[in-house]
């Protein structure tokens, strides 16, 4: 969740567990981050200023010092951290250079990992809304409107691109807020062995079902200390099983959050801190909500009415 709009992460996450998702709604993460989470990072961040014209390397650059004094921060450091985030950068710096010399000048840039957004009803005082922020908005030399969403997890992810939505998801939030439709999604997909692009047409049945979804998840009353955990083989790579586990057996996990996870200042006032729907329209009364997306003024000047 950003702010106050209801994303496919935060859908995602509740299925796959209520508790974790109470958890990631209030903002906590894991300060120390793994290799390959860090590498896919600093990569999006270096390709992301390319689109933007800005330099790549220097966007890895921050995001990197960022990271460290995030570790330093949270008092987590050590050394297999530092050699773990020196090692995404290198191989970061790497990826994002062969990718902008592949495709860095495949499609024209519209807005760059820009948030859009619709509200979650047609009631007038509505401010709680579902969207999300795709990579990346382009327009290709054929006039045709494009997602691109860029990963760094190579075959792993074409496997799965029959099964995603989350691109889906974008493209059919992307009609609702009145633009012309998205005419396809570009999977661009970077790893060490290979970098490819899987063009898919949107589908926008899938996408409806997945928003409906997203609306309905928004309607939850649920509390951490409310919500069951869906035990499963996840549980061994959720970054919330320590504190689960310490409140499956007796403890308070609160305390131990507080004490050893970053904050999201993105994600302060969250649903879960607001288990009364009532309570949560109150809290966040004075958000503004609009029924456009809002993109910046980077977009092209030739391609404003295209979109």
């Amino acid at each position: 969740m950003k702010g106050n709009v209801y994303t496919y992460s935060d859908l995602v996450t509740a299925w796959k567990c209520p508790r974790a998702w109470s958890w990631y709604a209030q903002g906590y993460r894991q300060p120390l981050m793994p290799e390959a989470y860090l590498r896919g990072i600093f990569t999006h961040k270096a390709v992301a200023a390319h689109w933007m014209g800005q330099r790549p390397m220097d966007a890895i650059e921050v995001a990197y010092a960022d990271y460290l004094e995030g570790v330093k921060s949270m008092r987590a450091e050590n050394a297999d951290a530092l050699k773990d985030a020196g090692r995404a950068k290198a191989v970061a710096e790497d990826l994002a250079a062969r990718y902008i010399s592949k495709f860095g000048e495949s499609v024209a840039p519209a807005a760059v990992e820009e948030l859009m957004s619709v509200p979650r009803s047609a009631d007038a005082f509505e401010t709680l809304r579902i969207g999300g922020t795709p990579d990346l908005v382009a327009i290709k030399p054929n006039s045709q409107r494009v997602l691109v969403n860029f990963k760094t997890t190579g075959n792993m992810y074409l496997k799965a691109l029959d099964v995603t939505g989350q691109y889906d998801f974008y493209a059919y939030v992307w009609g609702e807020t009145g633009r012309k439709p998205i005419n396809a999604i570009l999977f661009d997909v970077v790893s060490p062995e290979y970098i490819t692009r899987v063009e898919r047409p949107p589908r926008l049945e899938r996408g409806r079902y997945l928003f409906e979804a997203a609306r309905e998840l928004s309607g939850m009353s649920l509390t951490w200390s409310q919500a069951l955990p869906h035990f499963g083989h996840h549980c061994g790579s959720c970054e919330y099983m320590a504190p689960c586990s310490l409140y499956e057996d007796g403890g308070d996990p609160q305390e131990r959050l507080m004490a050893e996870y970053a904050i999201d200042e993105a994600s302060i006032g969250r649903y879960a801190a607001h288990p009364d729907p009532a309570e949560q329209i109150a809290a966040k009364a004075t958000v503004k909500a609009t029924s456009k997306p809002t993109f910046s003024a980077r977009p092209l000047a030739a391609m404003k009415d295209t979109l």
